[in-house]
């Protein structure tokens, strides 16, 4: 009786790890599948500012006379600062700024936006300096290691390119040069698109200082994949194997 029981115990670890290849078999890493279409990087070089939408949260400071005085001391610069808060866009796309009221913000560019309100508000102030940046939008850089960790890079200036943004997120580190994956969706009505950049060579030199826009995401895939891939692929049939061997030996009479 307990050989029969003990024939069964075995039979029935066997089912269970057959059932269990298939999760342990599954990819556990963002945007890996081979069958993922890779659009030319080309299309890189040439991207438009964001353009501002509804919804969107903007930081903005002023300075007085041109914010000369911003460069002698600190306590200079707090006392030319006029304003420094957020304004949300609503969905009309207007913001409300203060003594200007309710501005048109949404369908330009920070700069657009920049220049606008400098000139609003040179009505109130002698030659002010007015910055504009983005509060509520982000980059986000899986940086390479085998558990993927996200790393959330604020995005505040029209700026920003590729090469800072790797740098802020720790560099390179054992990730590849010349397989780094760029995930960009403009709107809602298209798709997203994944462009692979090599910066391994002097050439692409140029795809180092693309410019990002809100809500990229950057993939850095790491050497040691492929092995990784490898050794996670076979380990669960190998013990199947191993498993069958081992049930049919003590089947055998």
């Amino acid at each position: 009786m307990t050989r029969i029981l003990s024939k069964l115990i075995l039979s029935l670890a066997w089912l269970l790890l057959l059932t269990g290849c298939k999760s342990r078999l599954a990819p556990a890493r963002l945007f890996e599948s081979r069958n993922t279409e890779i659009h030319s990087s080309e299309e890189l070089l040439n991207v438009p500012d964001y353009i501002l939408q509804p919804n969107d949260v903007i930081g903005m400071e002023i300075y007085t006379n041109k914010g000369l005085p911003l460069l002698p001391s600190g306590e200079t610069m707090q006392q030319s600062k006029i304003q420094e808060t957020d304004y949300i866009i609503n969905k009309d796309g207007f913001a409300n700024f203060p003594i200007l009221g309710w501005i048109k913000a949404s369908g330009k560019t920070l700069d657009q936006l920049r220049d606008t309100l400098s000139m609003c508000y040179a009505q109130f102030f002698v030659d002010p300096y007015v910055n504009v940046f983005l509060k509520n939008r982000y980059i986000l850089v899986f940086n390479g290691v085998k558990d993927q960790k996200a790393i959330v890079i604020p995005y505040n200036s029209s700026a920003l390119t590729l090469l800072q943004t790797i740098a802020q997120a720790g560099g390179l580190n054992n990730a590849r040069s010349n397989s780094i994956q760029l995930i960009r969706k403009i709107s809602k009505q298209e798709s997203a698109k994944i462009y692979s950049i090599d910066l391994s060579t002097s050439k692409n030199l140029p795809y180092a200082y693309i410019k990002l826009l809100p809500g990229d995401i950057i993939v850095l895939n790491d050497h040691s994949w492929k092995l990784y891939d490898f050794v996670t692929q076979l380990s669960p049939w190998l013990t199947v194997i191993t498993t069958t061997l081992l049930i049919i030996s003590y089947f055998k009479p």
